[in-house]
C-alpha cells in the first residue's frame, strides 16, 4: 500500500503537468484507492470526488477498465464508512448506471461488486446477495476471473447472513483460493474474516477465531477494514466466555475508526462494547459513549446499526 502511494504521487504530478482530464481521472482515482486502503477515507473521498469532476466519457471509450465508473463506486463505499448511509444508498446504483449505458461490462461487474460490499456492510443483506449475483452471471458469461472468485465469497457470506449456510464455508475457502492463484491479495484480511464469520454462523465458533485472528495477521499497512475485523474477533471473544478480551477488541476497534474518521465502524464498534457494558453493570459508561457517537449522525435513522444503537440506548436511558 505504501509503495502504492508513492506511485499515486508521481502519477498525479505527472497529470498535473499534462493537464489531461483523462490523466487527472486515472490519478485521482489512484490516490483515492491507495489512501483508502491506507486507512483515509475522507482523503480517498476528496480524490474521488476530483476524479469524477474531471471525468469526461469519450476519454475512456474503448477503455473496459473505465476510473471515472470506478471513482463513482468507491465514493459511495467511503460515504458510507464516514457515516453517511442515505448518500451511499442515494447514488448507489450511479457507477453501474454509468457501466450499462456505456456498454461497459467489466466496468459493470466492478461496480455491482463494490455496490454488493457497500450493501452487506449496511446489513442489506438482500441487496448485497443480489448484486453479487448479478456479478457472478457477468463474469461467468465473459470471463472475468477475479470478480467470480470474489463472488464466491460475497455471494454465500450474503447467503449465511440470511440464514442459508449449507455449503457456504467451503464456497468461500474455494473462492479465496482462487485469489491465490490468480496472485490477488487485495482486502485479503477482510475477506478472511467474512470465513470467519460464516464459520461462526454455522457453529464452528474456535475455528472462526483462528481464521480472525490470521485476518488481523494479514496486509497490516491496510488499514481501512480493521475495525470490522477488530470488532468481528471481539464478538468472538464474546461466545467462548472471554469479555476482557472481547472489550479490549471493541475499544482498539473503536480508537482505529475514530483514527480514519470511519463514523460507521465506530458506531457498530461502540454499540457491542455498549452491550458488553451493560452486561457488567457500566450503564452509565454504555450509555455516555453510546449517546456521543449516535448524536454525531445526521442521516440513515432507518439502517439496521442505527436502529439498534438507538434501541440500546433508549434501554440504558430507563
Amino acid at each position: 500500500m505504501r509503495a502504492a502511494q508513492l506511485l499515486a504521487d508521481q502519477i498525479l504530478e505527472i497529470a498535473r503537468r499534462t493537464g489531461s482530464p483523462q490523466a487527472l481521472v486515472t490519478a485521482h482515482f489512484h490516490q483515492g484507492q491507495s489512501r483508502f486502503f491506507l486507512g483515509d477515507p475522507a482523503a480517498a473521498r476528496h480524490h474521488y470526488l476530483q476524479a469524477i469532476e474531471q471525468y469526461r466519457e469519450e476519454d475512456f471509450r474503448g477503455i473496459p477498465d473505465d476510473h471515472g465508473v470506478n471513482s463513482l463506486a468507491f465514493k459511495n463505499h467511503a460515504d458510507w464508512l464516514l457515516g453517511y448511509p442515505d448518500q451511499a444508498l442515494r447514488h448507489r446504483d450511479g457507477a453501474s448506471s454509468v457501466a450499462r449505458r456505456l456498454n461497459k461490462p467489466f466496468g459493470l461487474a466492478y461496480a455491482e461488486f463494490i455496490v454488493a460490499m457497500t450493501d452487506g456492510f449496511r446489513r442489506d443483506f438482500e441487496r448485497a446477495l443480489s448484486a453479487s449475483q448479478e456479478v457472478e452471471r457477468l463474469s461467468t458469461e465473459l470471463g472475468f476471473p477475479l470478480y467470480r472468485a470474489a463472488t464466491k465469497i460475497i455471494t454465500p457470506w450474503a447467503r449465511s447472513q440470511l440464514g442459508e449456510t449449507n455449503g457456504a464455508v467451503s464456497t468461500i475457502r474455494e473462492g479465496l483460493a482462487e485469489l491465490d492463484a490468480l496472485g490477488f491479495y487485495l482486502a485479503r484480511g477482510f475477506l478472511r474474516c467474512l470465513l470467519g464469520e460464516t464459520q461462526a454462523l454455522t457453529g464452528a465458533v474456535d475455528e472462526a477465531l483462528v481464521t480472525v485472528e490470521l485476518a488481523l495477521e494479514t496486509n497490516l499497512d491496510e488499514l481501512i477494514y480493521r475495525p470490522y475485523v477488530l470488532r468481528q474477533r471481539g464478538e468472538l471473544h464474546l461466545k467462548i466466555g472471554e469479555p476482557e478480551l472481547a472489550e479490549a477488541d471493541f475499544r482498539d476497534a473503536i480508537a482505529l475508526a475514530q483514527k480514519m474518521s470511519a463514523k460507521s465502524w465506530e458506531l457498530r464498534a461502540t454499540t457491542s462494547l455498549a452491550r458488553l457494558l451493560r452486561n457488567t453493570n457500566r450503564r452509565d459508561e454504555a450509555r455516555a459513549m453510546l449517546a456521543d457517537i449516535y448524536n454525531w449522525f445526521t442521516e440513515g435513522f432507518d439502517t439496521r446499526d442505527l436502529k439498534e444503537a438507538k434501541a440500546l440506548l433508549d434501554e440504558l436511558g430507563k
